[in-house]
Order: C-alpha cells, then sequence, then structure tokens
C-alpha cells in the first residue's frame, strides 16, 4: 500500500471538517513568464463569507482583462460562473452571474477562434461536454452545441495543434475517481459532434495525478500543461508539466515544476490560467 494512497484516505475520513472551515478564492498577477510564479506579485479577489470562488480563466478582449470562474456556496452545493473585469492597480469589477443551469458548472474554459468568443464548462453532472458562444462578452451567453454526449468528463481543456484540436479530459472510463487518467479526443472541426479518442487513450495514468488544472500556454516555445495533484487532498497542489510530443498518434510529457500552495500561505491550489500577460490561479486558505 503506498504512501499517496494512505495520505488519500486520510483526508477522505476529515473532509467534511475540512470544508467547513476553509474557503476556496483568486489570485491574479500581471507578468511575461508564468513559469516565475514564485516571485510575483499576487492581487486577490475575495468571496463573501459560505462561498467559494474557484477555477480562474482568464481573457483578454478588447484590451481588458477578464476572469471567468466558478461560484458555489456550502448552503447549495451547485456551481454557477461568474466574471469580472480586473485592473493592472490590482482592483477588479463587480462579480457577476454569466450561467447558471439546472446542474453544476465549473471550470469555464473560455477561447476566441475566429473574432468570436466561446467557452466549454464543465457540464459533468449533465454528462455532456458543451460549447457556448458568447453574445455579448463576457457576461451574457447561449448555447452553441452539445459536442459529446453520454460522457462524465471534467476540466475539458482544449487546445489547436497543427491544423487539429485536441480536448484534453479526465474521465472516470474504467476508474472510479476523476483524475486518474488523462484521455485526450481529437477533431479536424470544434463544431464537430465525432470527437474521436486518442489511440492511446488514456494518455496518463496515475493515481489522482492527471487532472487538468488550467489552460495550454507557450512559453519560450515550449508547451505547458498544468495538472492537479489530488492525492492527498483535492485541490492539493499542482505540477507543471512541459508536452514534448502532441499528435493524433502520440502523446508526451515531462514534469518540470511543482506548485505548493504553502508558498503562498495556503492550503491547496488546484487551476492556473495564462494569457496575454495575465496569470490567474485559485487558493484555499482556513477561515
Amino acid at each position: 500500500m503506498s504512501y499517496r494512497y494512505l495520505q488519500k484516505k486520510w483526508y477522505d475520513l476529515t473532509r467534511e471538517k475540512h470544508n467547513q472551515q476553509e474557503q476556496w478564492f483568486l489570485r491574479f498577477a500581471f507578468t511575461d513568464n508564468p513559469l516565475n510564479w514564485r516571485n510575483l506579485k499576487f492581487f486577490e479577489i475575495n468571496p463573501p463569507k459560505h462561498y467559494i470562488y474557484a477555477d480562474p480563466f482568464i481573457a483578454t478582449n478588447k484590451g481588458k482583462n477578464f476572469i471567468l470562474f466558478e461560484i458555489d456556496n456550502h448552503e447549495e452545493p451547485k456551481g454557477y460562473l461568474g466574471a469580472c473585469e480586473i485592473f493592472t492597480d490590482g482592483t477588479h469589477s463587480e462579480v457577476k452571474t454569466i450561467l447558471t443551469l439546472d446542474y453544476h458548472l465549473s471550470y469555464p474554459f473560455v477561447f476566441e477562434y475566429e473574432t468570436q468568443w466561446y467557452m466549454i464548462p464543465e457540464t459533468s453532472a449533465n454528462r455532456t461536454v458543451e460549447l457556448w458562444e458568447a453574445i455579448d462578452f463576457p457576461y451574457h451567453w447561449q448555447k452553441k452545441m452539445t459536442l459529446i454526449e453520454n460522457i462524465e468528463t471534467v476540466d475539458n481543456t482544449l487546445y489547436y495543434h497543427n491544423g487539429m484540436w485536441y480536448l484534453l479530459t479526465s474521465t472516470k472510463l474504467g476508474s472510479k475517481k476523476f483524475g486518474n487518467r488523462l484521455d485526450v479526443f481529437i477533431s479536424d472541426n470544434i463544431f464537430s459532434q465525432n470527437w474521436q479518442p486518442h489511440p492511446q487513450n488514456p494518455v496518463k495514468n496515475n493515481l489522482l495525478f492527471e487532472r487538468p488544472a488550467g489552460n495550454l500556454f507557450v512559453h519560450d516555445g515550449k508547451l505547458y500543461r498544468p495538472v492537479q495533484d489530488s492525492i492527498k487532498r483535492y485541490g492539493g497542489s499542482m505540477q507543471l508539466r512541459q508536452i514534448n510530443n502532441l499528435s493524433t498518434q502520440d502523446y508526451q510529457e515531462v514534469a518540470i515544476d511543482n506548485i505548493n500552495p504553502q508558498h503562498f500561505d495556503c492550503i491547496g491550489t488546484h487551476t492556473f490560467s495564462y494569457a496575454n500577460g495575465v496569470l490567474v490561479m485559485d487558493a484555499l486558505r482556513k477561515v
């Protein structure tokens, strides 16, 4: 029996106590080097009491920076999505609700394609992978289509590379929990309903150590993927990995850094999103 497994079992036994005494919040910084996260000046976006803000993604539209993220509270554990604008002096606009449905929403993966903004929120509770489009970015959205049906996936992360779309996600296929495996689905058309599984699926397989933790990003010509490490606890820490090969036939990556929340006096972190000179993360602290 491994040490990582024993750590996970201990946290499961004390989870309820942890949840009542902890709160997720957001952090953002301005930088040209996200790999230098240890030395950045971060600003905070703090939720009201009994609420959490998590799963942040950065989007820059017409020179303005916005963060889209999950909002949840302890009394109604069904997440919905919110957004706010952030400014270089560390302040932010009022947080507004941008999408709420009958099922849980989180991880609002947002991207721009051919001058139109789209979003793939986590909709595993509905057993779908859904594509939404902005009708008034970033505060109003309408459903464009369902990309994949009858599947439970979390933290869907899209990347366009060499003429193909790659959807990186964590499923429960052959596994009891999300995060044990990384699956990739492929299409040459973002609006396809015929996404094909990668021939190597699962391209990665490691106990509670494969769940996506934010968008893929390029720095100094190298492609990086943030990954959740949830073996000790959900959202315990993250790892940055460099993707060395991403193709329709092969997937290879290697770990290059560990993101430990204790570095910024917190007890958890599970999202790392970087784009256009802005880094946003979530963090967990005791309250």
